[in-house]
C-alpha cells in the first residue's frame, strides 16, 4: 500500500483539471483572479475514437493548442477506478490509520490490497451529538495511477495530484457559495444517483442509489422515488452519523434544467431543493452537453489544487518516474 494524500503548500495563479472516461476526455483550465475569485479560462470535451494511440495524439494536439504544457495537472479518477468506504475510525493517527484501514477493506477490494494505494480523511463532527469517529477510505490500483502519470507526461500535462470525484466536487460547492452549516449536492446519472453530504467544507457521507432515469433532455425527474432515496439519506445521515441537515440540497447532471422542478418538489422535504448553479463564466456547463458532468469534475479538480486544500499524492514509483522524466529534459 502507498499513502497518496498530502497537503499543497503553495497557491498557483493556473491549473488544469483533467478527467478520462471511456467515452472521452474533459480538460479545463482554471485561474485564480483578485478580483473575480476564480475564472474558467478554457474547456474541452474530447470524445474518444477507441484508439488510445489516437486518442494520446488528439489529448497532446489540445494540450498544444490551449496552452496547457507544463502547467500543474490534477488529474480526478472517475467514480468507476476507485472504491469509497465510510468506516468506524480506530484510535489511531497518520500512516498507522491509514494502514489499519488499509488491511480493513481488503475483503472488500476487487484486487489484493498490497497493489492498491490507500488513503483516509475524517468525517467531520457535528456538534448536534457525540457520535463514534468515521473516516472515509479510498482505494484505487497502483498501477493505474502510475499508468495515469505515464499518459499525461507523454502529452505534455505535469501531472501534481490525484483526486476522487466526491472532492472535486467539494470545491465546485465551495466556490459556487456553499452554506457554512452544509450542503448536499445529488448528480443524477443514466440509471442511477448520487448524494454527497459536505459539512464544515468537507466530505461528509457519499451515498449511491438507482434511478429510474436516463437523463434525457425533455424526460421528467421521478421525483417520488428521487425524494424517497433524498429522505433515506437524510435519515441516515442525522440519526446515525449525528449531522446537523443540510442547509440545502443542490441538483446537477446532464440536461437538467429549471422546468424539471415544481414547487411541490422544491419543497417536499423541508429543506430547499434547487439546481446547482455556477457563475456567468461557466460557459462550457452550459453548452457542452456531452461533456457537462465531466466538466463540473474538471473543473472543480483544478480548483483543488489552486484552493490547496489537500491533494492526493502519487505512488513513490511515480514521483520517481516524474524526477527522471525532470532530469532528462
Amino acid at each position: 500500500m502507498a499513502t497518496w494524500w498530502k497537503r499543497a503548500n503553495q497557491h498557483r495563479a493556473s491549473a488544469v483539471g483533467l478527467v478520462k472516461h471511456a467515452e472521452g476526455w474533459a480538460i479545463a483550465k482554471v485561474s485564480l483572479r483578485e478580483q473575480q475569485g476564480w475564472q474558467l479560462d478554457s474547456y474541452r470535451w474530447l470524445v474518444s475514437s477507441g484508439s488510445l494511440n489516437d486518442d494520446r495524439k488528439s489529448l497532446q494536439l489540445m494540450v498544444k493548442t490551449m496552452g496547457l504544457k507544463g502547467l500543474p495537472c490534477h488529474y480526478v479518477l472517475a467514480d468507476e477506478d476507485y472504491q469509497l468506504f465510510l468506516m468506524e475510525s480506530p484510535n489511531l493517527k497518520g500512516d498507522e490509520l491509514v494502514q489499519a484501514m488499509g488491511w480493513q477493506i481488503k475483503d472488500l477490494l476487487p484486487y489484493p490490497v498490497q497493489d492498491a494505494v490507500v488513503d483516509v480523511f475524517q468525517v467531520p463532527q457535528s456538534t448536534a451529538k457525540a457520535g463514534k469517529s468515521m473516516v472515509n477510505v479510498v482505494a484505487a490500483p497502483q498501477q493505474q495511477i502510475l499508468d495515469i502519470a505515464k499518459e499525461l507526461d507523454e502529452v505534455g500535462l505535469r501531472l501534481e495530484s490525484v483526486d476522487i470525484s466526491e472532492l472535486a466536487l467539494g470545491s465546485v460547492m465551495r466556490m459556487s457559495g456553499a452554506h457554512p452549516r452544509g450542503e448536499a449536492l445529488a448528480i443524477l446519472h443514466p440509471g442511477r444517483g448520487e448524494l454527497l453530504m459536505f459539512s464544515q467544507g468537507q466530505l461528509a457521507m457519499s451515498r449511491k442509489f438507482e434511478l429510474a432515469y436516463q437523463a434525457e433532455i425533455d424526460e421528467p425527474l421521478p421525483s417520488d422515488q428521487l425524494l424517497l432515496e433524498l429522505q433515506r439519506t437524510l435519515d441516515y445521515y442525522e440519526r446515525q452519523l449525528g449531522q446537523l441537515p443540510p442547509a440545502k440540497i443542490r441538483l446537477a447532471g446532464k440536461h437538467l434544467h429549471e422546468s424539471k422542478l415544481d414547487e411541490a418538489f422544491k419543497q417536499a422535504l423541508n429543506i430547499p431543493i434547487e439546481l446547482l448553479q455556477l457563475e456567468a463564466q461557466w460557459v462550457a456547463y452550459q453548452n457542452e452537453a456531452e461533456g457537462e458532468f465531466s466538466a463540473l469534475l474538471a473543473t472543480g479538480g483544478a480548483l483543488r489544487g489552486l484552493l490547496s486544500t489537500g491533494t492526493l499524492e502519487l505512488p513513490k514509483a511515480a514521483e520517481a518516474h516524474a524526477a527522471q522524466t525532470q532530469g532528462a529534459a
